[in-house]
């Protein structure tokens, strides 16, 4: 209220500047430019971070020709562009919101009503000891029956649809009602600044930053695109890289060789492993027990088979020259 009587030169009583109503809605708009720049750093290193990861997952093995650099090179280049022109247009945003003003009549007036009510609600309490209407405070429900009369009362002379916070508004004048009506009138229009401000900022840098870059790169990367010369060099692999693709194709050549030699070998391991032996003939079926003399026989006759055959690893140890020779591939 001080600044109000301090700002008034020849107006009438009750009535003051309204540089006094821009002085607490620039105090309240302030802080707005850093809170759009810290915005616009969030998503640009958003759009860094992923502008990286596909530079090296598209063209990360084209280190040693060039490729990878002259492409960051143009990238580079293009968010400086687009960066400039994105915080001119921030900035545009933010002087727009040092002259206060806006279209929007009817949420704004919605919200100064509600904004002067609750003040002057408030104002009363502090008057009549937590009471907006004066009352003693240690029998609420007196003042909460009292005030449903009332507006029973204004009900029936065709006044509906009122709450008990519209009843403040049957307060005579006070001298805090000025200060009151500011404050709504400052409130109100923050209520309705912020919103537009919030949507237009980001609105702008998805437009100008993003999808700006997003139309701009391409055409950028086709436009720098040299002769045939450049364009083979860039593609061309790091001494390394050759150097391991030849040694690896000479190990496969070298096992390829292995292998081919090694089929014959394989083959016979395979009859010699996985073929049945032959039975021994059957002697005529005999009620009678054998003789040991008998038995004797037997056992002579088939002494030099084998009771079961020999493991894989003994079978290779026969061929020794082939097979061990795999290992030095």
């Amino acid at each position: 209220m001080d600044l109000a009587e301090r700002s008034r030169t020849r107006e009438l009583p009750g009535n003051y500047p309204f540089a006094v109503k821009v002085t607490y809605i620039d105090e309240t708009i302030r802080t707005w430019p850093n809170l759009a720049d810290k915005c616009f750093e969030k998503v640009r290193d958003i759009m860094i971070d992923h502008i990286n990861r596909l530079l090296q997952e598209h063209f990360g093995r084209y280190t040693h020709g060039g490729l990878l650099e002259a492409v960051n090179n143009v990238v580079k280049e293009q968010f400086t562009r687009r960066e400039a022109a994105t915080r001119k247009k921030i900035e545009s945003i933010c002087r727009g919101e040092t002259r206060p003003c806006t279209q929007n009549e009817d949420y704004f007036f919605y919200c100064r009503s509600n904004l002067l009510i609750k003040y002057k609600a408030v104002y009363q309490k502090s008057k009549g000891h937590g009471s907006i209407f004066g009352l003693s405070s240690e029998d609420p429900h007196t003042e909460q029956r009292l005030v449903n009369e009332a507006l029973a009362a204004l009900a029936k002379l065709n006044f509906y649809g009122l709450k008990p916070n519209d009843l403040v508004k049957l307060f005579p004048e006070s001298k805090m009602d000025p200060a009151l009506e500011i404050m709504s009138e400052a409130r109100a229009y923050f209520q309705v600044a912020y919103k537009r401000f919030g949507d237009n900022v980001p609105n702008q840098i998805d437009a100008s930053y993003v999808s700006g870059l997003d139309d701009d790169l391409e055409l950028a990367l086709v436009y720098t695109i040299p002769d045939t010369d450049t364009c083979s060099k860039w593609l061309q692999e790091s001494p390394q890289m050759a150097n391991r693709r030849t040694a690896l194709n000479e190990r496969k050549k070298r096992l390829e060789a292995a292998k081919a030699n090694l089929a014959p070998i394989v083959r016979l391991l395979s009859r010699s492993i996985f073929t049945e032996p032959s039975q021994p003939p059957q002697s005529p079926v005999s009620s009678a027990p054998p003789t040991p003399v008998e038995e004797e026989e037997c056992d002579e006759g088939y002494s030099d088979i084998p009771d079961r055959l020999e493991p894989p690893t003994a079978v290779l140890q026969s061929f020794p020259s082939p097979i061990r020779s795999l290992r030095d591939y």
